[in-house]
């Protein structure tokens, strides 16, 4: 059987910016790492690189996916209003919001 992830995540590549840095609370170790950035994860410190994305969960939690794979596992969502008041609302995966978007047209009816 196969499987597809269903939590929708935000992520926005990184090229290396000061102002993303900030954004994420990224730093550099040393400056011998060159382009080579730390971000704190729920598993710990993970390496960052230009051109990697930096993905966020429904928790509000950061990590990095290196481009190639954040091309091979996620693709572009269009996001609706509607859908993004469900989000607001913590609730986490598609399911559960096309769930809540049914029952909500069902009771408008």
């Amino acid at each position: 059987m196969r499987y597809r992830k269903t939590e929708l995540i935000e992520a926005e590549q990184f090229w290396g910016s000061g102002k993303m840095a900030v954004k994420y609370d990224m730093w550099k170790p040393l400056p011998a790492f060159g382009s080579v950035w730390r971000i704190a994860t729920p598993e710990g410190e993970a390496m960052v690189h230009s051109g990697d994305w930096i993905a966020t969960d429904t928790k509000g939690e950061h990590w990095p996916i290196t481009d190639d794979v954040f091309k091979r596992t996620y693709e572009p969502v269009e996001v609706t209003k509607m859908r993004q008041r469900y989000l607001k609302l913590g609730v986490k995966n598609i399911q559960e919001i096309e769930h809540a978007y049914q029952n909500a047209v069902w009771k408008a009816d």
